[in-house]
């Protein structure tokens, strides 16, 4: 007989990883099941769901970028690492207090969003700090 699963599983993220978005405003911008998956993830935390201007948080992709940057408040010539996010598949931009994950695709986005919830549950935070950034 084989035992259970552990639920959640040891390698899922506490429900502690995913406090500080409780009462946030989030936005996810693009289609896809990984981002249906983030979409669920910040239901269940509590964030409340916003534009993609007016969010702390925006979790998207490299494509809606580069439809429309200023739809998130980017300008994409300035702001997004080609080279992070060419060779990471995301980026977390980090610009007046809003956290940004952009990622090459939906996988990509989903995979920056959990390891954006992981650096803020262990303290650190990855990114990029950009111009009028002074949070962490």
């Amino acid at each position: 007989m084989q035992p259970s699963p552990t639920s959640p599983h040891p390698a899922w993220l506490p429900a502690e990883a995913f406090r500080p978005l409780a009462g946030a405003t989030a936005a996810v911008l693009g289609q896809g099941i990984c981002l249906d998956t983030v979409r669920s993830e910040l239901s269940a935390a509590g964030a409340a769901v916003s534009t993609g201007e007016a969010a702390t948080y925006v979790v998207t992709l490299a494509s809606v970028v580069e439809q429309d940057p200023w739809a998130i408040g980017l300008d994409p010539s300035v702001d997004v690492p080609r080279s992070d996010l060419a060779q990471h598949g995301y980026v977390v931009v980090r610009r007046d207090g809003r956290t940004i994950v952009i990622g090459a695709d939906g996988q990509a986005a989903l995979h920056g969003f959990y390891a954006l919830l992981r650096d803020k549950a262990t303290g650190r935070m990855t990114g990029v700090q950009t111009s009028g950034d002074t949070t962490s």
